[in-house]
């Protein structure tokens, strides 16, 4: 029998998987637009309690394809690290 690699052991798993047991928080998924400050975005993950929301475009309409529509995600440890790595180097 042969032995499957972590990364292929873990595909193996998760394939299986539905997306629907990952549920949706009841209030929904939380949103940052794009025309606010870092400062302000970090603001709403506390106020939501999470650590991260997706990012949306406020200027391309609701209606676009979400790969438009979407910029990424705003990630609380992320913008941690990052502002670690800037005094850092100073």
């Amino acid at each position: 029998m042969a032995t499957l690699s972590p990364e292929a052991f873990l595909t193996s798993r998760l394939s299986t998987l539905p997306l629907t047991v990952f549920s949706t928080p009841k209030s929904g998924v939380n949103l940052i637009p794009s025309n606010i400050s870092i400062i302000e975005a970090l603001k709403r993950l506390q106020k939501w309690g999470i650590f991260s929301a997706p990012v949306y475009d406020v200027a391309v309409p609701a209606s676009a394809h979400w790969s438009h529509r979407y910029l990424g995600m705003v990630d609380f440890v992320a913008v941690a690290v990052r502002c670690l790595e800037v005094l850092e180097e100073k």
